[in-house]
């Protein structure tokens, strides 16, 4: 944030923890939280907060079953929407959506972010991007408004959206996150959960007496413990 402060940098950051002892919500977020509102010292010195930036929160959560269920599309898509902000940098509401709820739209001063979770909207929608304003710092000549439609396929409606072409990125949902996890992710079934050791003693290996003996290095390497963090995880290295 300093950075973008001194060059006038768009440097964004994800940070991810498993919240330990409560570490994100009462000390991390805390420490961005007053760099970016500003606050004052143990000493009384007052620090100016950075405040051309923003801080969001979020947790994760179950994960919608793989089996591609309509219901669980429309779950998937439903569940998205903060990650289609987050990757369009676009958070702000905006005015004169449905009250149905069938489409929702955010906004930032470099473009807008349309997510469609209906196809019955599909019309609706693409009317509503034509009424919107170009924003102040919209690339010239290029889309400025990321539109992602429910489909239960991959086609994304181009055709209803022809007229305002120009001013969009159309992409189908889920299909286009279904692409993007299948680089991310194992395929279904093949982690096997980790069985715990029996607590007794491990049974008695039969020997061979006429297999060549390993030297005494082996054997050792063999028999050392695994190396693992302070917290018990094993390490590679």
């Amino acid at each position: 944030m300093a950075l973008n402060a001194e060059d006038g940098g768009t440097r964004r950051c994800i940070l991810v923890t498993n919240n330990e002892n409560n570490i994100c919500e009462q000390v991390t977020y805390e420490r961005n939280r007053r760099v970016i509102r500003g606050y004052t010292t143990p000493k009384g010195v007052a620090v100016p907060g950075l405040l051309h930036n923003s801080l969001r929160y979020f947790r994760c959560v179950a994960p919608v079953p793989r089996t591609p269920t309509l219901r669980h599309k429309r779950e998937l898509v439903r569940r998205a929407t903060d990650l289609l902000c987050l990757k369009e940098n676009c958070y702000t509401p905006l005015p004169g959506l449905p009250a149905d709820g069938l489409f929702r739209a955010f906004g930032s001063p470099t473009g807008a972010t349309v997510i469609v979770y209906d196809d019955l909207a599909v019309e609706e929608a693409a009317a509503y991007v034509a009424a919107l304003p170009v924003p102040a710092q919209a690339p010239a000549g290029r889309p400025w408004c990321a539109v992602y439609v429910f489909a239960a396929a991959s086609y994304a409606y181009e055709d209803e959206f022809a007229p305002v072409a120009a001013r969009i990125r159309l992409s189908a949902l889920p299909e286009a996150l279904y692409r993007a996890w299948q680089h991310l992710l194992p395929p279904e079934g093949s982690m096997r959960p980790i069985e715990e050791a029996p607590a007794g003693p491990p049974p008695a290996e039969a020997t061979n007496p006429s297999a060549p003996a390993q030297p005494a290095g082996e054997l050792a390497d063999l028999a050392a413990a695994p190396k693992t963090d302070k917290r018990g995880n094993l390490t590679l290295f």
